[in-house]
């Protein structure tokens, strides 16, 4: 099963499009009780994929990177009116809820797995782009917890800094953000330590690698 399959790499785009609605959803559900009422205007707190995505930035990008170097990024946004929120503890938490979310998610779809009810022997098509899909959701975790800008791992430290200092930090967020990337497909001790991270957290949790090696077997590549 590993090489490239239309059924599986259809499905696995489709988990991840809901993952990353319900990352984007958790941004904005946590935004309106902080006081943003402007996300629910904005059409923002629904599961509608139009709302969070554009074509270049949410689908050409995203996947040409996935292809790549098989990082799964965001690929969404939700615009916060951070000034609306009350106070910092809530600026913090709009950020930590997306990642927060995808490791929801995890749990999850983790339970099959802790249940026994995946034939490990003998995998399907679905049960691998499945358990890739898990995969994806620690991917997706622990990259945004990164406290680079513009991911939301900075987003919730930069909460209690001075606006000024933050606003400097945002404003070199394509710089910092491609040196991550950059960092992340070279073979160095950051690229090392973040697969590292996935594998041993998605392992943790229960989810089979080998299913998920399957499932990511399946995907279309670049190299």
């Amino acid at each position: 099963m590993n090489e490239f399959n239309g059924v599986g790499f259809l499905l696995v785009m489709a988990g991840w499009m809901f993952s990353l609605c319900f990352h984007e959803f958790a941004h904005a559900l946590v935004a309106y009780y902080g006081g943003d009422t402007s996300v629910r205007d904005k059409g923002y707190l629904t599961f509608n994929p139009a709302r969070y995505t554009n074509l270049v930035d949410s689908l050409v990008w995203p996947l040409a990177l996935f292809l790549l170097g098989g990082i799964a990024l965001p690929g969404g946004a939700v615009y916060v009116n951070r000034a609306a929120l009350r106070g910092r503890g809530w600026d913090a938490a709009v950020s930590f809820a997306g990642p927060l979310a995808n490791l929801l998610l995890l749990v999850v779809l983790v339970v099959p797995f802790w249940l026994g009810l995946v034939d490990l022997e003998e995998p399907t098509i679905l049960w691998a782009a499945y358990g890739y899909v898990c995969v994806l959701q620690v991917m997706a975790a622990l990259f945004n917890l990164i406290p680079v800008p513009p991911l939301d791992g900075f987003g919730a430290i930069s909460a209690f800094w001075n606006p000024l200092t933050r606003a400097r930090a945002y404003a070199m967020s394509n710089f910092t953000f491609m040196i991550l990337l950059v960092l992340l497909w070279s073979d160095t001790g950051v690229s090392r330590l973040f697969w590292y991270a996935v594998l041993w957290v998605s392992h943790a949790v229960g989810v089979p690698l080998e299913l998920a090696n399957m499932g990511r077997g399946m995907m279309p590549s670049l190299f």
